[in-house]
């Protein structure tokens, strides 16, 4: 008898003996797991995140090392009347890939922003996979959203009745009587990114107590352009003549940010101006000193009107994370404590601006969600509270040009409000 003969009858006698062979295949499960999670365990790990494409990003921000953007200061002011804009051209539809990361984030626990998985409340891990055993350190005593049968810790669509946050302290000055608590937005938290998306009865309670507040204006004439002056020092990263192009500016509110910047810089060259704010119309119907009023832009501290176009959208930014036109200039300041998801309103800005163009950017980020109130106190009017590390994301497809980060030490609004104020402005190019 050979011994292949004698091994080969050996084998059949044990596997027609069930429990040897039950025992195997356990065996060999248990064998083909391990291996599989080493290799996903080097793979991943020895290679680094960080170091990866921008368009080939996949797995949890939570294990990214993104480096902030350097602090700058301002170049003196340079002849750039040679400058030549562009038309605007269709997207470029290959740099969609960092809006969906080609399908690979988990739609149940995670978001994909600028080609990571961002992990939604209540989980974490290397695929958002992992659920936390306390979703966030500063409130889920009522957070409804954090105990869903599905899983779904982040369902855009909860109505207002199925809101948590009831068993906040704050009174009703903190809801402006729109039947929410201010407390709600904490159970959309995370250690990591603060709170980048609330649903939208959450956004729409906070759209609803602002425009009661831009109702009460009376007479005024801009929001804050002293402190935005001198946070980007006069604009005078820009060369002189520069040629701006179209610009198009997210989150206008009744007066815009960027009539602020060409009464500081009249020489500035515009093509013309386009405006995307979700409460236009009601500015423009009830905001008396509303700067578009009369449907052309109204000049600073003056009844004259500039020359140049003007487009109105009434629509949130986040809906143009996948429009057709790109733009020369992209403005947005003071934007992003005031939308609906933070996420794909960094994706409208990015993909709003061409390649090459222009971005003037100005907002806070904070350690966690409750350090704002100290700037922002304990209302419903900013849900959205970023950390620094949703701003570095977005900023490192940029090549900085200006960035004031030391706002803290050198914007006299910021130091009379004493309230340990974070943020950028920052002047930068899209990289191409």
């Amino acid at each position: 008898m050979t011994l292949k003969f004698r091994v080969h009858r050996l084998a059949r006698a044990l596997f027609t003996n069930t429990t040897v062979r039950l025992c195997t295949l356990v065996y060999l499960t248990w064998y083909s797991m391990h291996t599989f999670v080493i290799f996903r365990k080097f793979s991943f790990l020895d290679i680094g995140l960080q170091n990866i494409p921008t368009q080939e990003r996949v797995g949890s921000l939570d294990f990214v090392d993104i480096k902030a953007p350097l602090c700058t200061v301002t170049p003196e002011l340079k002849d750039g009347s040679t400058y030549s804009t562009t038309v605007r051209p269709f997207v470029n539809r290959r740099s969609i890939d960092r809006y969906d990361c080609k399908g690979s984030c988990q739609r149940t626990t995670s978001t994909c922003f600028l080609g990571y998985c961002l992990c939604h409340p209540g989980y974490g891990g290397l695929n958002c996979d992992l659920v936390k055993t306390v979703a966030n350190p500063w409130y889920t005593i009522d957070c409804p959203n954090l105990h869903r049968y599905d899983g779904n810790t982040l369902d855009v669509h909860t109505p207002l009745s199925e809101i948590g946050g009831k068993a906040c302290p704050v009174g009703e000055e903190g809801s402006m009587s729109t039947g929410l608590s201010y407390c709600a937005h904490l159970c959309y938290s995370s250690e990591m990114y603060g709170v980048p998306i609330v649903p939208f009865s959450i956004w729409k309670s906070a759209q609803q107590a602002e425009s009661k507040l831009w109702g009460r204006s009376g007479s005024a004439d801009g929001d804050r352009y002293q402190e935005h002056w001198e946070g980007f020092q006069d604009y005078a990263a820009l060369e002189l003549n520069f040629h701006l192009g179209s610009v198009v500016e997210f989150g206008a509110g009744p007066w815009t940010q960027f009539r602020g910047i060409i009464y500081q810089r009249p020489d500035l060259i515009i093509q013309e101006y386009t405006i995307i704010e979700p409460g236009a119309n009601y500015y423009m119907e009830n905001v008396t000193s509303c700067a578009y009023r009369s449907g052309r832009l109204r000049k600073y501290g003056s009844d004259e009107l500039y020359e140049f176009p003007l487009n109105i959208f009434a629509e949130r930014g986040e809906s143009r994370s996948n429009a057709q036109l790109l733009y020369d200039t992209v403005v947005s300041i003071n934007v992003i404590e005031h939308v609906q998801n933070a996420v794909d309103y960094f994706h409208s800005l990015h993909s709003a601006l061409r390649p090459g163009g222009m971005l003037i950017f100005h907002d806070r980020y904070y350690t966690n969600p409750p350090s704002g109130d100290a700037v922002l106190g304990k209302n419903v009017y900013h849900p959205i509270r970023l950390t620094q590390l949703m701003f570095d994301v977005f900023l490192s497809d940029f090549d900085i040009i200006y960035n004031n980060c030391d706002g803290h030490n050198n914007i006299h609004g910021w130091l009379k409000r004493n309230a340990n104020e974070r943020g950028y402005y920052v002047i930068a190019r899209k990289k191409r």
